[in-house]
């Protein structure tokens, strides 16, 4: 099997999740954070999610896939991993939403507007991970990216046939992507909106590239040939290369009117991850592996724990608000994923298992999604 730069990997996600994080937490203080506007932060955050989920998911297609089973069978495992994965603790946040009556942005150095009960069509929607294509407003802020990477999972199957084939076939994928990324950016054909999926498909590409960067050679019967050879940086160079990609984000000048913009960043990305050695095991590379485990849990659970804190201890100090969101910060996520993630998740394997009767190749139950 392909192997990928698991630590590497780890420190990238945990990147991610603070870039959305610290967005959220000083937007509503600072709008900029020296030459960087805090929106490109938090976006940064979301398209580091993407190349690395579509990376990762890569690699559990290629241990589905090579299991003997027909196309349809470890496709279908595929799909249903990934809705036990991302569907159950989505669902229950946005229940606690409508539960507690938490609003779904920030305005004014920290207030929140006034509640206003969402409409069944907005709640359908929202549930379904599918406000994208009904034209309906997100519950909460981070729910937006959810349906691009739901929506992209259905084309990831194909994107691994066409990364095992060749790289013309691949690069064949990411001007297709990049076309229909265009459509949807600056067409006005009726309808078109409601596709936003396409705009980030470069993004999902980038990872698909790293993988094939990464791709294992293998006989026709399967037999591993040789690895390839990508490694051209030493591992202390990772995070100067993350660095460096953020900085061309910034040269882009990306905005919501031109996410084209920030397809630059992806593509570098997939080209830097598998041309860096994997860092060593150490201590931060123990505490990445932890953060990456409850990223999605972080993800989603920071909102209402900022509601809570700036809300409902309205008039504590600034310490105390801010020791009880770093406590709730830790413990929420950790209980959301040992409660709801983690049941589900092996429930979405036993499925998933089910379905593919016969197979050789072990199912891997670690793999997690980027928000």
């Amino acid at each position: 099997m392909t192997r990928l730069p698991e630590r590497n990997l780890d420190v990238l996600r945990t990147i991610a999740v603070s870039c959305v994080l610290f967005d959220h937490v000083f937007d509503p203080l600072t709008r900029q954070i020296g030459f960087m506007p805090l929106w490109r932060l938090g976006r940064v955050g979301v398209l580091l999610f993407f190349v690395h989920t579509s990376l990762v998911l890569m690699a559990s297609l290629e241990r589905l896939g090579t299991s003997g089973n027909s196309t349809w069978k470890w496709t279908r495992a595929f799909y249903i991993r990934r809705a036990f994965r991302i569907y159950p603790l989505a669902i229950a946040t946005i229940l606690a939403l409508l539960v507690f009556h938490i609003p779904a942005f920030f305005v004014n150095r920290g207030a929140y507007p006034p509640y206003i009960p969402p409409s069944t069509k907005v709640i359908v929607t929202n549930v379904a991970l599918a406000q994208n294509l009904f034209y309906q407003p997100d519950l909460m802020g981070p729910l937006w990216s959810l349906p691009v990477e739901v929506q992209m999972y259905v084309v990831l199957p194909l994107l691994y046939l066409l990364a095992r084939r060749s790289w013309p076939a691949l690069l064949t994928a990411l001007g297709v992507a990049i076309v229909l990324g265009l459509a949807v950016q600056f067409s006005s054909l009726p309808l078109i909106g409601r596709f936003t999926m396409f705009v980030f498909a470069p993004c999902f590409v980038s990872g698909v590239i790293a993988y094939r960067f990464c791709l294992t050679r293998t006989t026709r019967h399967g037999t591993p040939l040789r690895a390839a050879r990508r490694i051209i940086l030493p591992a202390w160079t990772w995070p100067l290369a993350i660095a460096v990609a953020i900085v061309v984000f910034v040269l882009c000048q990306a905005t919501p009117w031109h996410l084209e913009r920030t397809w630059p960043f992806c593509l570098l990305l997939g080209v830097f991850i598998p041309s860096i050695a994997e860092l060593p095991e150490s201590w931060i590379t123990r505490s990445a592996a932890t953060v990456a485990k409850y990223s999605y849990g972080i993800y989603l659970c920071h909102v209402p724990l900022l509601w809570f804190c700036t809300i409902k201890l309205y008039g504590q100090p600034f310490v105390i608000q801010a020791l009880v969101f770093a406590t709730l910060l830790v413990l929420v996520p950790f209980a959301a994923y040992h409660l709801i993630e983690s049941p589900a998740i092996k429930l979405g394997v036993k499925l998933a298992h089910g379905s593919m009767r016969g197979t050789k190749s072990p199912i891997n139950v670690s793999t997690a999604p980027a928000p």
